[in-house]
């Protein structure tokens, strides 16, 4: 598999480091933004093959997400990566236009999870 552009969109110092490190472990570029109103000008002449996305973001509610989301990450697609229960994020999942659910917990199966679904696209 090529190497991907990954951008993980995380307010977690911790996750950020950790994450970063298991793309980067098996080849691929992290770019990192600590929160959703980085993402357009980290994507301006350089988008990412795909996004992780946290959804807890202080001052921003789902709404205003989605907005953001699908203005600044489109046409890239996005997962929705995070520690609450995949039961509370079904619709949140729908509502943002996310491919899908990556739990943070994923560990090394996550950059598995990201390639197959770039794999998907061609």
């Amino acid at each position: 598999m090529r190497s991907l552009r990954i951008l993980l969109v995380d307010d977690s110092e911790f996750v950020q480091a950790l994450v970063s490190a298991v793309i980067e472990e098996r080849g691929h570029t992290a770019v990192v933004a600590t929160g959703p109103l980085e993402i357009a000008n980290l994507v301006a002449g350089a988008p990412p093959d795909v996004a992780l996305v946290d959804v807890g973001f202080p001052g921003i509610d789902p709404d205003r997400l989605a907005t953001i989301l699908k203005a600044d990450l489109a046409p890239v697609p996005y997962f929705v990566f995070s520690d609450r229960k995949e039961a509370d994020l079904i619709a949140l999942v729908e509502k943002l236009g996310a491919r899908g659910f990556l739990p943070k917990k994923a560990g090394s199966s996550l950059v598995d999870s990201i390639e197959a679904a770039c794999a998907g696209d061609g």
